[in-house]
């Protein structure tokens, strides 16, 4: 057996290697005692943001990472860096930042999970993370073909990232019968944050009652369209991320008025729903950007917002255009929207760009009940198009993904007036 001697080599040098990616990680558990994972289907880089900025403020050494479209490092020093990735995505970047944390000096880290398949998110948090405290903001009906159809599937998804023996927070009770169920297997204790409640002080609470909040008042800066993109001092979701962020802060005992003030300043960050105004041919038309709720849920949530703001801007809130952008390697997202956000939206016209869906897909999206008119524009058409329809609806809305659409060279004058 001539290769024997050379695969044996290999074989132990993946040993070795192993080993001693084990006990790197078994030293930086040690080195960093405040470890925070963050998991849901939206507001993950937010909330990971605001807890960083909070423990940061509360004399902690922290470092924390998001990840998505724009992955970051967020460094004890307060600073903040673009992660360069060579290549695709692995969840052993958990690691890597573990072993940063431990390097830097800090006692704390916040990681947003970077995992969708429910194997790897079990191996993010049980042989990488082993979080002090889990956090599981929400859960939507996205990136169903492996998270699951059902409510009971994408909480049995999302339930893999629970600690064990450790504090669980959870940033809504759909399932928190399901999580708690999971957690008191591992032994952890499981705290409901209040979302969707006018704040009032408290403290956070066991399974079954759910938190107090505090006051959110964000200041969010956009980019330049015909004038200055901004996002709501007091959208729902945001008041939302606070109160998850003051659960864990709370479990932490830092006080309220210190994680408060520190959440409130942080710089703003963009990729949240941006509004501003466009001009359109001889039209100037409120826009929406709501391409990061790219769950049908939470893309309802965010448009009935944006017909609220146009009320209160005296605009007559009539259904904007959809502009929804697709990824040929995101189909389920199309189908998921065609089933339940386009009918709901009532929008007088949707219209798909970015990569063309395959035929089959578009087939089948076009055979859907109750779907407003529909056409694919590519593009490139999309400004003129955008011009010819400015006197016949009153705002734009953008949905579906963010990769592939360049807002701000889409809503730019030049290229939008005619």
């Amino acid at each position: 057996m001539p290769f024997l001697g050379p695969i044996s080599a290999c074989l132990l040098l993946l040993v070795g290697l192993g080993l001693l990616e084990r006990l790197w990680r078994n030293r930086a558990w040690k080195a960093v005692p405040i470890r925070i994972h963050v998991n849901g289907t939206r507001g993950k880089s937010s909330v990971t943001r605001l807890i960083w900025a909070a423990l940061r403020a509360a004399g902690i050494p922290t470092l924390a990472k998001t990840t998505g479209a724009a992955p970051c490092l967020l460094l004890p020093d307060g600073t903040e860096q673009p992660l360069r990735r060579w290549g695709k995505p692995n969840i052993r970047e958990q690691l890597r930042t573990l072993w940063l944390a431990k390097r830097t000096g800090a006692r704390a880290v916040v990681l947003e999970c970077m995992a969708i398949a429910p194997d790897l998110q079990w191996t993010a948090e049980q042989e990488m993370m082993r979080a002090t405290i889990g956090v599981i903001t929400n859960a939507r009906t996205d990136h169903t073909e492996v998270m699951g159809h059902t409510w009971d599937e994408i909480a049995a998804s999302l339930a893999n990232t629970i600690p064990r023996r450790s504090v669980l927070v959870v940033g809504e009770s759909r399932l928190a019968a399901a999580y708690e169920r999971c957690a008191a297997a591992r032994g952890s204790r499981m705290l409901v944050a209040a979302v969707g409640a006018r704040p009032s002080s408290g403290a956070a609470t066991p399974a079954g009652r759910e938190a107090s909040e505090s006051t959110s008042a964000f200041s969010r800066a956009g980019f330049a369209a015909h004038e200055e993109g901004r996002t709501s001092t007091d959208q729902p979701w945001q008041r939302d991320n606070e109160a998850i962020a003051l659960a864990v802060t709370r479990e932490l005992g830092i006080a309220d008025a210190v994680a408060l003030a520190a959440m409130r300043g942080l710089r703003p960050r963009t990729g949240d729903a941006m509004q501003g105004t466009v001009q359109c041919g001889q039209s100037s038309l409120p826009y929406l950007d709501a391409r990061k709720a790219n769950d049908p849920e939470s893309f309802l949530q965010v448009l009935d917002w944006f017909l609220a703001s146009l009320v209160r801007g005296n605009v007559q809130p009539q259904r904007p255009l959809l502009i929804y952008n697709h990824r040929s390697d995101r189909p389920h997202r199309l189908l998921s929207f065609a089933a339940k956000a386009f009918p709901q939206s009532r929008a007088p016209e949707v219209l798909v760009t970015g990569q063309r869906p395959a035929q089959t897909l578009w087939r089948t999206v076009r055979r859907m009940n109750e779907l407003p008119p529909l056409r694919f524009v590519s593009m490139q058409q999309l400004p003129a198009l955008l011009a010819e329809r400015a006197g016949h609806c009153q705002g734009v809305v953008f949905c579906g993904n963010i990769q592939g659409l360049d807002l701000k060279h889409l809503l730019s004058p030049p290229n939008v007036n005619t």
